[in-house]
C-alpha cells in the first residue's frame, strides 16, 4: 500500500502538543480521504471512517510496537517526513549543507545565493575551504531527505 499526503496545510503557530494540519490522503494513487488535527495534543482524525479502518489494518503490517498500530500513527509520520522535507528544501534553496568526516550532524553555511550553488556544484573548488564530507545540495533529494532525517 502506498499512502501519500496531498494538499498539506500546516500551522505551526497553533502546533502546541501536537502538529495542526490538514491533509489529502492518497492510497496507490488516489484521493481516499483526508485527516487533520487541530494541534492541542488530540488525536488525528481521519475520514470517511472505512480509510481509518484501512489504515489501522494496514498499520499493524509494519511491525510497529502495539501502541504504534494504527492509522492516525501512519498518517502522523508522514506528516513529520512532510515537514522535514519542507524544511531540507527551504534551507538548501539558500544554503549549503554538508556533513563533516567524523561528525554527527549535518551544518550549514551562511546565506548563499541559488547563483552560487549552482556554480559550486560544477566547481567544487568553490567550496574548497568548507570542511566537508558530503553536500547535501549536490545529491538526489532523496539521498540528502535520509541523511538529514538521521541527523535530526
Amino acid at each position: 500500500m502506498n499512502i501519500t499526503l496531498k494538499n498539506v496545510k500546516h500551522a505551526a503557530f497553533a502546533s502546541d502538543e501536537t502538529q495542526c494540519f490538514e491533509a489529502t490522503i492518497y492510497v496507490d494513487g488516489k484521493k481516499a480521504g483526508s485527516a487533520s488535527n487541530d494541534g492541542n495534543g488530540g488525536q488525528t482524525y481521519i475520514f470517511p471512517l472505512s480509510l481509518e479502518v484501512q489504515l489501522d489494518a494496514y498499520s499493524k503490517t509494519l511491525g510497529l510496537e502495539d501502541y504504534l498500530e494504527s492509522g492516525e500513527y501512519v498518517i502522523d509520520t508522514l506528516v513529520d517526513d512532510w515537514l522535514t522535507a519542507r524544511d531540507l528544501k527551504r534551507a538548501m534553496s539558500n544554503k549549503l549543507l554538508f556533513t563533516k568526516t567524523g561528525r554527527d550532524g549535518v551544518y550549514e553555511t551562511n546565506k548563499a545565493t541559488k547563483d552560487f550553488i549552482e556554480r559550486a556544484r560544477k566547481d567544487r573548488s568553490l567550496i574548497s575551504k568548507i570542511e566537508h564530507e558530503t553536500v547535501l545540495n549536490f545529491l538526489p533529494f532523496s539521498e540528502a531527505l535520509e541523511i538529514y532525517k538521521a541527523a535530526s
